[in-house]
């Protein structure tokens, strides 16, 4: 009757595993791919550096590519998928669910506050800044030192 305590957490793990190694493969591949080819179409220029003769002497290290690619790929996917695991099994088991909810409250309320503080930052800097130039240098003080005190207060 309490088997959905391991086996959601197993399920979502697989999900957050696969996600994951997806996503890495979507991003990395087609970036080596560019990179290789724009090596050996010259876009990127490497035969007039002083350099070079790194580039020419460490061409063998092109094969590390494909381990990496695979290791760390499935290193991270199994990694982030047990964190995401063992996460999801401490919100569902009974001894830990209140503290797990206490924790959830408190991010959620600093996340809040956060996303506030970037709005008001963002709209307040359009009116007060021109860059690095204070438009209206007494308001803007006033602000810097309410933006000072905040942090302070949020990285306690």
């Amino acid at each position: 009757q309490e088997r959905y305590m391991v086996v959601v957490p197993a399920i979502i793990a697989t999900i957050v595993a696969f996600m994951v190694s997806a996503s890495l493969s979507f991003i990395v591949v087609p970036s080596i791919t560019s990179s290789i080819l724009k090596l050996r179409s010259g876009l990127i220029p490497t035969m007039k550096k002083k350099n070079f003769s790194d580039y020419y002497y460490n061409v063998i290290n092109i094969t590390k590519l494909t381990g990496a690619l695979f290791w760390g790929n499935l290193v991270a996917s199994i990694a982030l998928g047990l964190v995401i695991g063992f996460l999801i099994f401490l919100s569902l088991w009974q001894v830990s669910v209140f503290l797990v909810q206490r924790i959830i409250a408190v991010l959620i309320g600093v996340y809040i506050i956060v996303i506030v503080t970037w709005f008001v930052i963002r709209s307040y800097k359009k009116s007060a800044f021109v860059g690095f130039y204070r438009v209206k240098p007494f308001s803007a003080n006033i602000f810097s030192l309410f933006n000072e005190c905040l942090n302070m207060g949020l990285t306690i």
